[in-house]
């Protein structure tokens, strides 16, 4: 039997022949809900405060296509088999975690020119062109796929889902390869880390105040991570798989793991914690004066008995 003229449940189109077998739970859902939308004043307000634009308009639109979804998701509880609703918030639940992803991206070059350039094996401004181009291209990928799918065609949704997967494979693939160069700049500049540290971030409580917001960035990767790992089996399983009739799986690795990602990234705003992303006249130029002499062959570094830096010839 065809289910596809279905627009609404009845005896011959029932719950359990819809993709997701179930109706959305409305306390679960309105508590994601509100989560984003809470995250979303609060990265208004701090990122206009401190004029943090770029971090501002990848957790703006990450959270708001984020709470948008779960309208999306609360619209389908009433009706199961709306295709408007089910468009909402498969595209954005799919996107939403790419955009805050962006937003960590943006942290490397930051702190290549805060820390050290010299540590880099290229220069700082190419992280964000490499990482924010790979998270354009799956962005764009999935927001394709998503399109696709949603358009009720079995042959387009086939296609449209296999984009999505391949779009968030791409994403994994740059979170960890993003992972790996983070990790290796902090190896490199870790012998050299103290009196760097007392010289460019003027004092200790700049100190404790950055590490608090790398540890944040990192449970934040960690659990968007978590939550495109967890998407690949759902979509590799296709539309109306185990994985994607399974809420309480969805709401635990995809909702829980965003949502948390979404807090500690606004508690720990860039703004009090790593001010040098922020876009006041006197920092934004020191930061460009920085990234051009980065474009340069770097000289050694030589480290006084007092912690000063120079350069050698």
């Amino acid at each position: 039997m065809s289910f596809r003229d279905c627009t609404e449940i009845t005896p011959s189109c029932p719950l359990e022949a819809t993709i997701y077998a179930y109706r959305p739970n409305i306390g679960g859902n309105s508590f994601f809900l509100a989560g984003f939308s809470i995250c979303l004043i609060a990265q208004i307000y701090l990122g206009i405060r401190h004029k943090t634009w770029s971090w501002l308009g990848c957790l703006f639109v990450g959270c708001a296509m984020e709470l948008i979804g779960y309208i999306g998701r609360l619209m389908m509880n009433n009706n199961p088999w709306s295709d408007t609703a089910f468009r909402i918030q498969i595209v954005c639940l799919i996107l939403g975690s790419s955009l805050m992803s962006g937003s960590i991206d943006l942290v490397l070059k930051h702190v290549v020119l805060t820390f050290g350039s010299e540590f880099s094996r290229i220069p700082a401004k190419w992280y964000t062109w490499v990482f924010i181009g790979a998270d354009i291209t799956s962005i764009v990928v999935q927001a394709i796929g998503g399109a696709l799918a949603s358009s009720g065609d079995a042959t387009t949704i086939e296609i449209g889902n296999n984009m999505m997967l391949a779009g968030i494979i791409l994403q994994v693939v740059q979170l960890v390869a993003f992972g790996i160069v983070t990790l290796e700049y902090g190896v490199r500049s870790y012998r050299h880390c103290s009196e760097l540290v007392s010289y460019r971030t003027k004092g200790a409580e700049s100190l404790w105040k950055f590490k608090l917001f790398a540890w944040s960035c990192t449970i934040a990767y960690f659990a968007i991570l978590v939550r495109c790992c967890y998407r690949i089996p759902e979509l590799a399983q296709g539309w109306g798989g185990p994985l994607m009739q399974d809420e309480v799986t969805f709401l635990v690795l995809d909702g829980a793991m965003i949502l948390f990602a979404a807090i500690v990234l606004t508690v720990f705003h860039p703004g009090i914690f790593f001010p040098q992303m922020a876009s006041n006249s006197k920092e934004r130029r020191e930061r460009k004066d920085l990234e051009k002499s980065s474009d340069r062959s770097p000289s050694p570094v030589i480290l006084g008995e007092q912690g000063v830096v120079a350069t050698g010839a």
